[in-house]
């Protein structure tokens, strides 16, 4: 299937994509409409032509594996989520679930977010980099972020 000739698609949900599946998916960026994705159990890591994707408004990422591992995005893959998420710059709504990462991308900082869903993160505290989203309305946050989290520290999220 040529997804580039899909040219009025405002949303796109890829879900169980196998390995090699990536040159049938790096068509969206020819879709000139496509403003919101969502990535689903992705075999291949962070797709390198997702930053292609300017146009983009919502962005979910869940169950991208790499390697074949099954899980959680591979350890490593901040810096492809960074340079994926910098020129998205119309980005106002992003989830990523089941990401074991650290911390946030820096790229998010940078981003017109209003809407922010982090899911099954490996996070003691909320990240420092939310606080730069003056922009953000609502954030989802996984119960072992937000529940053991001082409603003080909370409070400070713009």
């Amino acid at each position: 299937m040529q997804l580039s000739r899909l040219t009025n698609l405002r949303a796109l949900e890829a879900v169980g994509c196998p390995l090699g599946s990536g040159a049938v998916l790096s068509s969206v960026t020819a879709l000139p409409s496509l403003q919101s994705l969502q990535l689903r159990g992705y075999l291949s890591g962070i797709p390198s032509w997702l930053s292609r994707l300017t146009g983009l408004r919502q962005l979910a990422i869940s169950e991208v594996y790499g390697n074949d591992v099954p899980g959680h995005l591979p350890e490593g893959v901040a810096t492809p989520l960074q340079a994926a998420l910098l020129p998205l710059r119309q980005l106002t709504c992003l989830a990523l679930q089941d990401a074991m990462l650290q911390e946030l991308p820096e790229a998010v900082a940078g981003l017109p977010l209003r809407r922010l869903v982090l899911g099954t993160w490996l996070l003691a505290e909320l990240p420092t980099s939310c606080a730069m989203l003056g922009t953000l309305r609502w954030m989802g946050l996984p119960w072992e972020v937000s529940g053991g989290m001082p409603a003080a520290q909370l409070g400070q999220v713009p």
